[in-house]
Order: structure tokens, then sequence, then C-alpha cells
């Protein structure tokens, strides 16, 4: 089991190295309620972003503003989502039970039908799963 494990983590991992940095994966046209665009929005401190991405936090709150959205279940579509803000969106919403209760599949769902952001959503899994895994056996451990 350990070995299955490590051979796919490994082969994740590989693929990241040959695939895109998450900096120049962009998101195109991605529609979400005007729910879900303030659930990403107010999980993302701008104070940990770059320069660059300051810059696209900021064109990004306007144009959500600029929408007017009329109320929560507004669909909204953003063209250009970076793909830092997509990840991040992506982890945070599996991170986050009550997120997953109350805003439904749409984020995960529509996240994982982009195909740039494949590799790095399997890696997020790969990793989810693996301390999922290994919490359980410290517990087995503990138990037995």
């Amino acid at each position: 089991m350990k070995k299955t494990i490590t051979l796919l983590t490994g082969l994740f991992l590989s693929a990241i190295i040959y695939a895109q940095n998450i900096d120049t994966v962009f998101v195109r046209n991605l529609t979400f309620k005007y729910e879900e665009w303030s659930w990403i929005v107010g999980g993302i401190n701008p104070q940990g972003l770059d320069s660059t991405n300051k810059k696209r936090y900021k064109k990004f709150l306007k144009f959500l503003d600029d929408q007017n959205a009329a109320g929560f279940s507004t669909n909204i579509t953003y063209d250009s989502l970076p793909g830092r803000f997509a990840m991040f969106a992506f982890q945070e919403y599996w991170a986050n039970a009550s997120a997953r209760e109350h805003l439904g599949q749409g984020i995960d769902s529509k996240l994982r039908l982009y195909t740039p952001l494949a590799s790095f959503i399997a890696t997020a899994d790969a990793a989810r799963l693996a301390a999922f895994q290994t919490r359980r056996n410290n517990g087995r451990d503990a138990i037995e």
C-alpha cells in the first residue's frame, strides 16, 4: 500500500516538474455565483501576495464590484482568473466543511473541468489523501 502511494505521489510530482508553473495558468471564462466569488475573495489575504498578484487581485475586485450583482445567486463570468487564486479557492473549499455544505459542488466541479489545472488539482488531492491516511494510520497505531 505504501509503495503504491509513494509511486502515485512520485508520478504526480514528476508531472508537475514538466507542467506549467501555477503563475502562468489562467482560468478562462469561469462562471460562479456571486456568493461563490464573494467567498473566494473573502479568503484571499492581499498582504500575502506579491506585487503582480496584488495587481491581479485589485483588478479582480474591481471587476466584481463593477458587476453590481443583484444578489448572491447572480451568475458572474470572469475571464483570466489567475491559477494561484483558483488553486487557493480549490484548497480552501476542501479544507472548509461548512463551505462544501453551504456552497455545494460548484467550485470543485468547475475547477476540475479546467484542464490546465489538472496536474495541480491532482497533487492537491494526493496530498489530502496522504494526510488522511497518515492521520488514520497514526490513530490505528495508537489504538493497537
